[in-house]
């Protein structure tokens, strides 16, 4: 009888498994009076765009925010962000000609944060699932002649998901559905996420 051992694949998947199983149980995530800061990156419609077959494509920009969240439950966050984005900003001079303009555009708000793994596990975990709530607004810094200028609102709700596989550093990820700049009505942020 021929018996052959595992393949390297099997064993890797094996051995993540367990280490993974050790690991997701060794983080202090239900504690309150603690630092929650994220470093993120998500994508904006510009108010630029192109048809393709028919649909309405925009053209994006990155947008970079930071957050810092403090614990005041183990259930609820609450906190403030800054962001900044760079936008190309179109506008037509009445006689068929279009140009363009890049805008420096710095981001705003308050952020809450409701925990939901508290209500599930009665251990700490590495693992985070939390519904997320953002107000405030943005400040267009483009010439006062163009269409879109100044100061506007935004907010959104969703959920986010994060794991922790150091102690205090670990990977984010957020959906939100909300009103942001031109049209843009749902945004997918993710990023890295500390603790203190």
């Amino acid at each position: 009888m021929n018996y052959t051992l595992p393949s390297n694949k099997f064993n890797c998947i094996i051995t993540a498994l367990v280490l993974f199983s050790i690991n997701i149980f060794g983080q202090d995530s239900f504690k309150v009076n603690k630092w929650n800061l994220n470093v993120g990156y998500a994508t904006y419609n510009i108010a630029s765009w192109k048809i393709i077959n028919n649909e309405k494509i925009y053209k994006t920009a990155g947008n970079i925010r930071l957050e810092a969240n403090y614990s005041l439950t183990k259930t609820v966050d609450v906190g403030l962000y800054v962001g900044y984005s760079k936008f190309e900003l179109y506008m037509s001079d009445g006689a068929g000609w279009y140009f363009s303009k890049k805008c420096h555009t710095p981001f705003f708000g308050l952020n809450c944060n409701f925990h939901l793994l508290p209500y599930l596990l009665d251990k700490d975990t590495r693992f985070d699932l939390y519904l997320t709530g953002q107000w405030g607004g943005y400040y267009l810094m483009s010439p006062s002649y163009f269409f879109m200028h100044g100061a506007s609102i935004e907010y959104g709700y969703g959920a986010g998901l994060s794991y922790n596989p150091l102690k205090q550093i670990g990977l984010y990820l957020e959906y939100h559905r909300g009103r942001y700049f031109f049209d843009d009505n749902d945004k997918l942020r993710y990023g890295l996420t500390f603790k203190f």
